[in-house]
């Protein structure tokens, strides 16, 4: 806080108002107040004592005072911009993000090139999955060779957000250049976005060197090792952050899901976390557990364990939507639990309202209790705002789908938006098969180390962890080459438009992330969609010879994986063949019909964005 000169202060309040600063910056917020009580009974006035009061209030915890006082500082004050961002970021912290946008943005009016503003501002934005909008707002001064490194990282994260990896890695460079330790932890993470998986483990040992002993430093290690398949290091690496942050939810997450992957033992898994929450429960571990509870098909237990959380933490709106998250994925139709759901969503929107996944949750228990009107209604207001949100376009759609309107017909045209067609074969392959079965032969390679077993929407398969967009070999990067003609097809036909699909287009796609599915028999891969992308695609490579008997193994299409009154089935299949590339809008709700018999089913999955077209 910089001390200005007011005017009509009184010298016993300016004596008084030094004596307070020095208070608050020897960290003894209590003497600070009191001093700053007697200060404004005699100056009402003093803009700089308010401010300095709601510091203190926010270091008391008392933050309806802060409020009070900053407010009160900024009618006295407006062209202060380091009060603006401390009010902003006070009001960002209970999720009230409008109110924080409007006064970052009047603190950026008063300086378009102040690196707090901008920083403040476009954090903001990536909280709210604003991407493009916190790309614009840095780029300014990320243009500048002497870039904040604040900045810089706020930037990096924006482009990786929106799939544009390589540049997010040289900006990332250019951050670390800057002095930034958050780009040193960074760094593997974008290195292992692009396959690079060895200079991420080095990466990732050279962030030691940045952070020091910390525990950063060894998970983005311990996630590094693990890509190459040292799990016994992994494990340390993991256990080494613990034992210096035993309460750090990711290092948690990640040591569960190794754990899980290796030995298919959800107590043992559990064990690290359930002594942390023993010796110190807090709101994240809490929601970790009740997480992964439900991925080990402990459902009924999870939803038990969040709901009595959330009663025992009812301002927590993560507990709140866990649970209401939990209860949608009980079998059965207990209206007890449909009614606590609605509940548990009603709190946790209540309390946090601007968080996109929080908002659609909302939408998406208003469909599982019939009210599809309620969802539509939120559905709109939700994608005004998040326009690119696919998850929000197909809760919109499911709730049309279930009123009878028209306008679903349009978004699912799946005669016109799902496209499918056999590629070419490759140059460089004498036919079709010889090049899909050296395919093949590359992508089992990718499935032959286990994953941990969180976050995956297959079922008795195995997910490939490496990204698929950059590997090294051959058939691979001809499998790219070779999507390129279908894919700028596909753009072609679809022309252009106003609706979500179509207003997006810019004539072309580019690969925004892959990644290949090898499915066992009996198994499936559970409906799903693709929030970040636009268009999403599945390729078969190899195939079981259950897809000739009925619909078995077949891709379908419009069947949600969230409950609803009356349950949505699906509307549509397209049958696999080898060589067959199926393309369709992300906002799709998508998976497979199990089959039966022996072999093994091999897709590759590609997710693009919009582009302009190569010329």
């Amino acid at each position: 806080m910089t001390q200005r000169s007011p005017e009509r202060v009184s010298p016993d309040g300016l004596r008084r108002f030094g004596a307070a600063r020095q208070a608050y910056e020897a960290d003894d917020a209590p003497t600070a107040n009191r001093l700053l009580e007697a200060v404004l009974l005699t100056d009402p006035r003093f803009a700089e004592a308010h401010h300095l009061s709601g510091l203190c209030h926010i270091n008391l915890g008392e933050f309806d005072a802060a409020e009070r006082a900053l407010k009160t500082a900024l009618s006295l004050d407006w062209r202060n911009l380091p009060l603006h961002l401390h009010l902003g970021d006070l009001l960002a912290r209970p999720t009230r993000f409008d109110e924080a946008e409007k006064i970052y943005r009047a603190a950026l009016g008063l300086d378009r090139r102040d690196a707090g503003a901008v920083s403040a501002l476009a954090r903001l934005l990536i909280v709210l999955a604003r991407y493009n909008e916190a790309l614009q707002i840095t780029t300014p001064l990320v243009a500048a060779p002497d870039a904040p490194a604040a900045v810089l990282d706020l930037h990096a994260e924006a482009l990786k957000h929106l799939g544009r990896m390589e540049e997010a890695l040289a900006i990332n460079t250019r951050a670390i250049g800057a002095g930034s330790i958050g780009a040193c932890l960074e760094e593997p993470s974008l290195l292992r976005e692009r396959g690079r998986y060895l200079e991420a483990e080095a990466a990732a040992r050279r962030a030691f060197d940045a952070v020091g002993d910390a525990p950063g430093a060894f998970i983005v290690h311990g996630r590094s090792l693990q890509d190459l398949g040292r799990h016994e290091e992994a494990e340390v690496a993991y256990r080494a952050a613990l034992e210096r942050a035993p309460w750090d939810d990711v290092a948690h997450e990640h040591l569960a899901g190794l754990l899980i992957g290796q030995t298919d033992d959800p107590v043992r898994a559990l064990a690290p976390l359930e002594e942390a929450l023993r010796a110190q429960p807090s709101s994240a571990l809490i929601t970790l557990k009740g997480r992964l509870l439900a991925r080990t098909n402990r459902r009924d237990e999870a939803y038990a364990y969040l709901s009595d959380a959330a009663a025992r933490f009812p301002a927590g709106a993560a507990l709140h939507a866990a649970a209401a998250k939990a209860a949608l994925q009980l079998e059965g139709d207990d209206p007890a639990v449909v009614k606590a759901a609605l509940a548990h969503a009603e709190r946790a929107y209540a309390l946090a309202f601007d968080v996109p996944k929080v908002a659609g949750l909302m939408g998406e228990v208003c469909l599982a209790t019939g009210q599809p009107d309620r969802a539509a209604r939120l559905a709109e207001g939700l994608i005004r705002r998040w326009p690119e949100n696919q998850a929000l376009l197909a809760l919109q759609a499911m709730a049309w789908r279930m009123m009878g309107d028209a306008r679903y017909l349009a978004l699912h045209d799946y005669e016109k938006v799902v496209g499918s067609t056999i590629i070419d074969t490759p140059k460089g392959w004498p036919n079709l098969g010889s090049y899909l079965a050296d395919l093949s032969t590359a992508l089992r390679c990718a499935h032959d180390v286990p994953l941990d077993a969180f976050g995956m929407v297959r079922r008795d398969g195995v997910e490939s962890m490496t990204n698929l967009t950059v590997d090294s070999g051959e058939a691979i990067r001809a499998f790219y080459e070779a999507l390129e003609a279908p894919a700028q097809d596909y753009v072609s036909r679809l022309g252009r438009g106003r609706d979500p699909l179509r207003r997006r287009s810019q004539g072309g796609a580019r690969v925004m992330a892959g990644w290949s599915v090898k499915t066992l028999p009996n198994g499936f891969h559970g409906s799903h969609l693709h929030p970040e992308g636009w268009l999403s695609s599945a390729f078969y490579v190899e195939l079981p010879p259950a897809v000739q008997i009925g619909r078995q193994g077949w891709i379908k299409f419009g069947e949600p994986a969230i409950p609803t009154r009356p349950k949505l089935e699906a509307e549509h299949w397209v049958k696999p063949d080898p060589g067959r590339f199926v393309l369709f809008p992300s906002y799709m709700w998508h998976g497979t019909e199990p089959y039966q018999g022996e072999g093994i089913r091999l897709v590759m999955s590609v997710d693009f964005l919009p582009s302009k077209p190569r010329r």
